[in-house]
C-alpha cells in the first residue's frame, strides 16, 4: 500500500499538465495523393497575395531553383533555389504576414535542430530562409534578407 500511493500521485501530477495547444493550421491542401499529385495541389492553390515566390528567388541572385513541398512549413507554395555563392534560398507563399509569422515559428520549432546555418526572415506573407553551407559569418545570408525587406 505504502508504494501504490507514491504511484497513484504521480500518475495523478502526469494527468493534470495542462495539454499544449495544436498549432493553427493555414487551410493547405491535404497531405493525398503522390509528391507530385501534392506539388500540383500546392501550386493550384497558391495565394495571390505578396511577390511570387520565383521571383523572390531570381531577384535574390537564385539559379536552377525548382518548387519544394510547402507543408511541411505550413504554407501555400514554396520555391527553393541556390545562389552563384552556394547559399540555400526558399521562398514560401502564405495568405497573410500572421500565416508567414506562424510558418516561421513553425519551421524554428521544426528544422533549427536538423538544419544548421539557418537564417529565416517574414516580410509581408512571403517566409524567406536563407541556409550557408558553412558555419561561416552569416554576412552574405544578411545582405539576402536585407534585400528581401524592401522587395
Amino acid at each position: 500500500m505504502k508504494r501504490f500511493v507514491p504511484l497513484v500521485l504521480c500518475v495523478a501530477a502526469a494527468c493534470a499538465k495542462a495539454a499544449q495547444p495544436a498549432p493553427e493550421l493555414d487551410p493547405a491542401p491535404a497531405a493525398r495523393g503522390s509528391l507530385a499529385q501534392q506539388l500540383a495541389a500546392e501550386s493550384a492553390a497558391r495565394p495571390a497575395a505578396g511577390p511570387r515566390a520565383e521571383d523572390v528567388v531570381a531577384s535574390l541572385g537564385g539559379a536552377a531553383g525548382k518548387q519544394v513541398l510547402a507543408r511541411p512549413v505550413l504554407a501555400r507554395y514554396c520555391y527553393a533555389g541556390r545562389t552563384a555563392a552556394g547559399l540555400g534560398v526558399a521562398v514560401c507563399q502564405y495568405d497573410s504576414e500572421a500565416a508567414a509569422r506562424r510558418g516561421l515559428d513553425h519551421s524554428h520549432r521544426t528544422f533549427d535542430r536538423l538544419v544548421p546555418n539557418r537564417t529565416l526572415a517574414v516580410h509581408g506573407p512571403t517566409l524567406l530562409t536563407v541556409t550557408e553551407p558553412t558555419e561561416n559569418d552569416r554576412s552574405d545570408a544578411e545582405r539576402l534578407i536585407a534585400q528581401f525587406q524592401t522587395m
